[in-house]
């Protein structure tokens, strides 16, 4: 008998978002050339989530393969932006990528050696 689907996917990593970033990524290309643009840009979001999911993650000291959960990672991720002052709306608030663009700007700004120039952190954020 086949593995159930939660038996076979890995968990939330850096590796497996960034992993992930690309595969949607490429399907989205594949959508979008055969006139699909709609599933396109649902996927094309998708891979923004994950690459900004990474990017935090990496930022704040994660290995490429330390065990991401909602509770130990995700929602005090989600809490620190929200007391930054990023805007974070309930519904669906893993899933915001204007917010978790912010809090990659807003986090990056507090480190000098990893500050963005504020132009690009304006850019990431639209």
């Amino acid at each position: 008998m086949p593995r159930r689907l939660l038996e076979r996917c890995r968990p939330d990593s850096i590796r497996e978002f960034r992993a992930a970033a690309r595969q949607r990524y490429d399907d989205a290309l594949a959508l979008a050339t055969s006139g699909h643009r709609t599933g396109a840009i649902y996927l094309w979001g998708y891979s923004a989530e994950m690459t900004l999911k990474a990017a935090y993650f990496s930022l704040v000291g994660l290995a490429e393969t330390d065990v991401i959960t909602w509770q130990g990672h995700l929602q005090p991720a989600i809490n620190r932006g929200q007391g930054m002052g990023v805007p974070w709306p309930r519904p669906g608030a893993g899933h915001n990528v204007s917010a978790w663009a912010e809090l990659l700007v807003a986090e990056r700004a507090l480190t000098t050696a990893t500050a963005y120039a504020t132009e690009f952190g304006l850019n990431v954020q639209r």
